[in-house]
C-alpha cells in the first residue's frame, strides 16, 4: 500500500507534468522565441525544484524516476522552442503529447507524419529490442544470484557491472527499440537512439553519433547550436558536456541525495578528452582502429566509478538485484 505522503507527491508530480504538456504546446507555437525559450528554461527549473522538493521522502528508484520525467518533458519543451523559431511548427496536440510523453528522442519533427501511413521497419525494431529485453533480463537474473549467493568483492563488482549491462540492454536498447517500432507503425519517423555503440573509433563518435541520440540531439539543438557562434566550438563542446553532468548529478546524485560533482566531472572528463582526442587523429596517432577503440573503452570506462559513483549503486542498483 502506498503512504498518503507518497501519494499525495505522486499526484503533484502528475500535475506538474501535466501542466508542464500544456505550457510547453502553447510555448512552442509562439511566435515570440525570446519570450517562450525564457519562460520553457524557467518552467525546466521550477518543475525540477519543485519535484525534488516533492520527493523528499520517496524512496530513491521512485525519487529518482519522477525527477526524470519532469526534467525529460521540461527539456522537451526546450529543444522544441529552439528547433521551431525559425520554422512553422507542424504539431498538433495529439502529436505534441505523443513526443512529449511517448518518446525519449528530441527530434519534434518526426512526430509531423505521426498518423500518416506506416514506415517500413517498425516489425524489425520490436524483434530486436524483445531480444534485447531478454537478454538484459537474464544478466539482471544471474547478477541477483551472484550478489546474493558470493559474497568476496569480486563477485560484488561482477555482479554490478552484469546489473548495469541487463538494465542498458532492458531500457536502452530493449524499450526504447519497440517503442521506435510501434511509433513507426503509427507513420511517425522514429529510429533506434542507440547505434551499435561498440563500433565507435572515437569518444566524438561514441557520444554524438551512436550513444544516447536523445542526449546528443538535445545538447546540440539546445545549448550547443545557440552558444556556437557565441563562445566558439570548443568552449561550446565543453559547456554541451558540462549541461550533460548537470542533468546526470539530476539523475543519479539527486535521488540518493549524495555524491554530489562526481557525475558532472565524469562528463567535463569526457570533454576534455574529446578535445585531447582531435589532437592525438590531427597528428595521425588514432588510425589504427584496434588502438582507436582501446582508447575509447578506456576513457569511457576507467572513470565509470565516479559516474555511477558507491551512493548511487547502494541507493538504487543494489536494492534491485538484493532479491
Amino acid at each position: 500500500m502506498i503512504p498518503a505522503i507518497h501519494l499525495t507527491g505522486l499526484l503533484s508530480v502528475a500535475v506538474i507534468l501535466i501542466m508542464t504538456v500544456l505550457v510547453g504546446y502553447v510555448l512552442v507555437r509562439s511566435v515570440h522565441y525570446k519570450v517562450s525559450i525564457n519562460i520553457a528554461w524557467a518552467v525546466l527549473a521550477l518543475g525540477m525544484f519543485l519535484t525534488e522538493r516533492l520527493s523528499e521522502a520517496f524512496p530513491p528508484v521512485l525519487r529518482m524516476l519522477c525527477i526524470i520525467l519532469v526534467t525529460l518533458f521540461g527539456m522537451k519543451t526546450v529543444v522544441a522552442v529552439e528547433y521551431y523559431k525559425e520554422k512553422a511548427n507542424r504539431l498538433h496536440f495529439i502529436q505534441w503529447i505523443s513526443f512529449v510523453a511517448g518518446w525519449f528522442g528530441m527530434r519534434p519533427n518526426l512526430f509531423e507524419t505521426l498518423g500518416s501511413r506506416p514506415l517500413k521497419g517498425g516489425d524489425e525494431l520490436v524483434k530486436f529490442g524483445l531480444k534485447r529485453i531478454v537478454a538484459g533480463a537474464g544478466l539482471i537474473l544471474l547478477s541477483c544470484y551472484i550478489y546474493n549467493n558470493l559474497s568476496q568483492e569480486i563477485f560484488q563488482v561482477l555482479s554490478t557491472a552484469l546489473a548495469l549491462v541487463g538494465l542498458s540492454l532492458v531500457l536502452h536498447f530493449g524499450i526504447l527499440n519497440i517503442s521506435a517500432g510501434l511509433w513507426r507503425s503509427k507513420g511517425a519517423d522514429t529510429r533506434t537512439l542507440f547505434k551499435e555503440p561498440m563500433k565507435s573509433v572515437s569518444l566524438a563518435e561514441f557520444w554524438g553519433k551512436r550513444w544516447n541520440l536523445a542526449f546528443s540531439e538535445m545538447t546540440a539543438i539546445a545549448l550547443y547550436r545557440p552558444l556556437k557562434p557565441r563562445i566558439g566550438e570548443k568552449a561550446a563542446m565543453v559547456a554541451a558536456f558540462v549541461f550533460s553532468g548537470l542533468l546526470h548529478e539530476v539523475a543519479i546524485s539527486v535521488p540518493v541525495k549524495a555524491g554530489y560533482g562526481l557525475p558532472l566531472l565524469y562528463f567535463f572528463i569526457q570533454g576534455i578528452l574529446i578535445i585531447i582526442e582531435r589532437k592525438l587523429e590531427y597528428n595521425g596517432m588514432l588510425k589504427n582502429k584496434l588502438l582507436a577503440r582501446c582508447w575509447v573503452f578506456a576513457g569511457l570506462i576507467l572513470p565509470f566509478p565516479v559516474l555511477f559513483h558507491k551512493w548511487f549503486l547502494k541507493g538504487i542498483i543494489w536494492p534491485l538485484i538484493n532479491w
